[in-house]
């Protein structure tokens, strides 16, 4: 809720001191400090969204089943900024044979949805992986390829409910209207944080479930 409130509060007075310019001029100074403020807070708040989601896959995988209790470690700016990083380039991996075809063919024929696809499918053993290992090696092509086959059901159903449950926000965003869009995007961001505590879970219990067949020794 922090991680969304806090940032909610200073969009609602960036808009206050953004009317009340009209009449006081001057407030503009604010309002721009305020904007700064607001984009900055609401930036190291998903940064640290981001380090928690890694904390809840470690502790799912070794056996908790309630969110990660994180008070005792303090992340610092570099460990959080890694961290998004790793889980970035996982993504960009994955993705990147989808990528590179598009920039090369400028088509999306069915070669890049397989290629999409594909991408797609090997995200979660990715991150799993990268997290797990807390390196880049967890990208071993060797490895993940390896780990899906011999957890192919599981894995599958996995996947599914993985997408399933991330159409939620965008078809969410599509249907429910409203004319202030920034309110909607802070309820949108505060669904998906809670997406992502559950998806953590998900995948530190699919490793605890699957480790002697995934046999990463992590």
């Amino acid at each position: 809720m922090v991680c969304v409130g806090i940032p909610f509060i200073l969009r609602v007075v960036v808009r206050l001191l953004f009317f009340s310019m009209a009449s006081f001029g001057p407030l503009f100074i604010f309002w721009v400090l305020f904007i700064v403020l607001h984009w900055g807070v609401l930036a190291m708040f998903v940064l640290y969204a981001n380090w928690y989601f890694c904390e809840c896959i470690r502790d799912s995988a070794a056996g908790g089943i309630r969110a990660a209790d994180t008070t005792a470690s303090t992340p610092g700016l570099g460990e959080i900024l890694g961290q998004a990083m790793k889980l970035i380039v996982s993504a960009a991996v994955c993705m990147a044979p989808a990528l590179i075809y598009l920039n090369h063919t400028r088509s999306t024929d069915n070669v890049f949805r397989i290629l999409y696809s594909a991408g797609g499918f090997l995200i979660p053993m990715a991150v799993l992986a990268v997290v797990m290992f807390d390196a880049m090696h967890g990208l071993n092509p060797v490895l993940l390829l390896g780990s899906i086959l011999r957890t192919f059901f599981q894995y599958c159903a996995l996947v599914a409910f993985c997408y399933i449950s991330c159409l939620l926000v965008p078809v969410a965003g599509y249907y429910y209207k409203t004319p202030e869009t920034w309110i909607l995007g802070s309820a949108l961001l505060l669904l998906t944080l809670y997406q992502l505590l559950i998806l953590a879970h998900l995948l530190g219990r699919f490793y605890r479930r699957n480790e002697v067949r995934l046999n990463w020794d992590a």
